[in-house]
């Protein structure tokens, strides 16, 4: 399953947290963009309420001191 995670962007944030399920998350890898301006998107692996496995990448671009591979972070997602 692909899944759509958000991490920071606010308005997408909001509109999942009206609507979204909260998962337990760790931060498998992070991928670069690539190009002169890359930015590091973390790929997320979680389970969702139905029992789903999911690994999705974050819409958003983050900071790779702050969330290496392993670390654990809630994330939301649209809910199945």
């Amino acid at each position: 399953m692909v899944a759509g995670v958000t991490w920071s962007m606010e308005s997408e944030r909001r509109a999942l947290a009206s609507g979204g399920e909260r998962a337990e998350a760790v931060v498998l890898r992070l991928e670069s963009s690539g190009g002169r301006r890359a930015a590091s998107y973390p790929v997320f692996a979680f389970t969702t309420a139905r029992g789903e496995a999911v690994e999705a990448r974050a819409s958003a671009p983050a900071d790779p001191a702050r969330l290496p591979p392993g670390a654990r972070v809630t994330v939301i997602h649209e809910a199945d």
